[in-house]
């Protein structure tokens, strides 16, 4: 089971709510079932009393994980505030890193859309430490979009040039006409030099949604991209469901 976990602060509760907390503490966590198609996930509130301090709010934290961890959850989604007690706590964390990579491909296009970009007079480089599975996938569908397109690898470069050449015509290119217009999509442990990284805050004009399906299933508290990477992580959804869309703040 998956859930996404949350603390809100709530005035001090009575003498009777204390005492039934106290003498059976899994009442104390609220959840309710969101289903997506076959598989669901738990949306988890565990209340706490207002006034805190943050030493506290970590121990309370670390209990409400406990006792999800006792009901049958393995992988949690939380603010990333609480991700230290979601580890500490043996539980494995959901985080927003395995989804840029995976909607590697939406980003760039999105970049390249926002950028008013000619896709037949623009280099595309997509730079990366090994050809893995999101790297793969991103060429072989941008090899479809544009004309000019490099790839920069420490391992597998040869396999995918022999890719681009084999199935698409597209042969080496080290370099491409001066007044075409360049991106550089950098991979995880890439360097991203002039470009976008495929990192959370490595393309600051960008966001990553989940698909409008699934989207009203989302908690309100949650931010779209760790709702979109806990969906992906879970099986709900495929790398090509998700959405890239500039930021509603881009300049």
């Amino acid at each position: 089971m998956i859930a996404y976990f949350e603390i809100e602060e709530r005035p001090a509760q009575g003498l009777i709510q204390r005492l039934k907390w106290r003498l059976d503490p899994l009442s104390r966590l609220e959840i309710q079932t969101r289903c997506l198609k076959t598989a669901a996930f738990w949306q988890v509130c565990w209340p706490v009393r207002q006034g805190l301090g943050a030493e506290e709010l970590e121990k309370q934290a670390r209990q409400g994980l406990n006792l999800l961890r006792q009901k049958g959850v393995h992988r949690t989604a939380a603010a990333e505030r609480w991700r230290a007690a979601v580890v500490q706590t043996g539980l494995a964390p959901v985080t927003e890193d395995r989804l840029w990579p995976a909607a590697g491909f939406q980003a760039v296009m999105a970049e390249l859309k926002a950028r008013k970009a000619d896709l037949d007079k623009t280099w595309v480089c997509v730079a990366a430490q090994r050809a893995d599975r999101d790297v793969v996938r991103c060429v072989r569908a941008l090899a479809g979009k544009v004309r000019y397109l490099t790839v920069q690898t420490q391992a597998g470069e040869d396999y995918l040039a022999d890719m681009l050449y084999q199935d698409f015509g597209i042969a080496r290119q080290s370099s491409a006409p001066p007044e075409y217009a360049r991106l550089l999509a950098a991979f995880p442990g890439a360097e991203k030099q002039d470009g976008i990284a495929l990192i959370p805050g490595g393309c600051p004009g960008l966001r990553l949604l989940a698909p409008d399906w699934a989207r009203t299933q989302k908690p309100a508290g949650m931010t779209e991209e760790l709702y979109a990477a806990m969906l992906l992580e879970n099986g709900l959804i495929r790398p090509q469901d998700i959405r890239a869309l500039p930021a509603e703040n881009r300049a």
